[in-house]
This record gives structure tokens, C-alpha cells and sequence, in this order.
């Protein structure tokens, strides 16, 4: 039960951070002027920071917690995030309503110009990479998708955004590039070569499989439907690699 209490604790933590950022929300859009683009894009990232880490903690109390309680547990865990998801949808909302900026008139004609070199970044916001090997493939195929095939987007935007979505060893690996435009290609080769190995991304996903927890009773029902859920993502990650699973 010791451990069961230190969960609660530390989630206790989050979730008054959870009441702050959505209080944050709240008051920034009651203010005058209302928010701006940068500040936006701020709340959401740490609304969804928030989110997700309550939504990691809910998955380890719920199985240990008496059956009592587990109903006020639930509806406690599922109010919080209601909440968090409202103000996410609201932020959402206001990102895509944003006026776009105004351009600056010269006073005369200029030849017309294809949109791209400088710019605007995608308001998306993509899930970093911790240099987890099992993480690779979906993040390059976002980021691929996103950023590095965007016509719009000048290859020094490209580079800044890749450098602000690596943490830990992925950040490390390219730790030592400047930021210009013939670096961002040698960024991508240094990842490729690191993370993107299939057949240690394979290993990386049969690791997972292999140090899976059993469940000792059917009873589990939260426990069963993790492992369900985790053992079914890995599968489909290694079939989409081109590994046999029906076995």
C-alpha cells in the first residue's frame, strides 16, 4: 500500500497542476487582448503534458486501489480530464481562428512569388522523441508528413522544428550541428542511422513483448485490458515493419 499511497501523492501533484493550467486557460481568455499565437501553443503543450502524465498515473492506481472506491476513482480521474480536454478544445479553437497577419503594403506592384522560404511553422503539435527506438517509426512518419515534405517550409524552419522536438539521446545525437540549412540533412542521416535500424527497431519491439507483466487473475480487469492494449500496439508495430505475427 506504500506504493499505492507515493502514486497518489505524486498524482495529487499533477492534478493540482492540471486545476492551475486550466484556471490559466480560463483567465488568459477573459483578458484584454486576447491570447497571442505563441502563448497558445504554450497551454497546449503543457495542457497535453498534463494530460498525459494523469492519464499514466490513473492506469497505475486503478488496479491497485480497493474495490470500495474504485467507482469515486474513476469518476474523480474522468471529471479532471474532461476538464483538461475542454480547455485543450478551446485552445484548439482559437489556434485555428487566428487572424492571419497582415502583410505590409509598399505602395506599388510587385511581381507575384511563390509561397515558400520563410515560412509560418504548422501550429500542430507533434510528440517529441526521446530517442526510444520502439518510438521511431511514428514519430519520422509524422514528422515526415508534417514538416520534412512540406513544400511551404524553408529547410531552416525544418531543422528548428526537429531540433525542438528531440530530447535525451535523440538530442544528443545531434547535439554538436549548427543551425543551417546543409546541417539539417546531416541531422536527419545521423537519426537514421541511430533510431532508424529495422532490425533493432524489431529487436527494440520484441523486448517489449518479452518483458510484458503477466496478470494473475481475471479478475484484473484494468490490469487485462493493459496488457491487451499494449501487447496489440506492439504487434501492429511490428507488422507494419513487414514482420510475420500470425504466429
Amino acid at each position: 500500500m506504500a506504493d499505492l499511497a507515493v502514486l497518489k501523492r505524486t498524482r495529487g501533484g499533477h492534478r493540482a497542476i492540471a486545476t492551475r493550467r486550466v484556471k490559466e486557460v480560463s483567465d488568459l481568455f477573459a483578458a484584454s487582448p486576447g491570447p497571442d499565437e505563441i502563448k497558445l501553443g504554450q497551454l497546449k503543450r503543457g495542457l497535453q503534458d498534463t494530460f498525459d502524465s494523469l492519464k499514466k498515473f490513473d492506469e497505475q492506481i486503478l488496479p491497485l486501489v480497493d474495490p470500495g472506491v474504485l467507482d469515486k476513482e474513476i469518476e474523480d480521474s474522468e471529471r479532471i480530464k474532461d476538464e483538461l480536454f475542454l480547455a485543450m478544445s478551446t485552445v484548439d479553437h482559437a489556434l485555428s481562428t487566428l487572424p492571419p497577419p497582415t502583410p505590409v503594403s509598399t505602395g506599388r506592384l510587385s511581381p507575384v512569388r511563390p509561397p515558400v522560404v520563410s515560412a509560418k511553422l504548422p501550429k500542430l503539435m507533434l510528440k517529441s522523441f526521446n530517442g526510444s527506438l520502439v518510438a521511431w517509426t511514428s514519430f519520422w512518419d509524422s514528422f515526415k508528413s508534417a514538416i520534412h515534405d512540406n513544400p511551404s517550409l524553408a529547410t531552416i524552419d525544418k531543422f528548428s522544428y526537429l531540433q525542438s522536438l528531440l530530447e535525451g539521446k535523440a538530442k544528443e545525437t545531434i547535439a554538436g550541428l549548427a543551425l543551417t540549412d546543409a546541417n539539417y540533412s546531416t541531422a536527419i542521416d545521423l537519426l537514421e542511422k541511430r533510431f532508424g535500424s529495422k532490425e533493432r527497431i524489431t529487436a527494440a519491439h520484441m523486448d517489449v513483448l518479452m518483458s510484458l507483466d503477466a496478470v494473475s487473475s481475471d479478475h484484473h480487469i484494468f490490469e487485462l485490458r493493459r496488457l491487451y492494449d499494449k501487447t496489440e500496439s506492439t504487434i501492429r508495430s511490428l507488422s507494419a515493419l513487414g514482420v510475420p505475427v500470425d504466429s
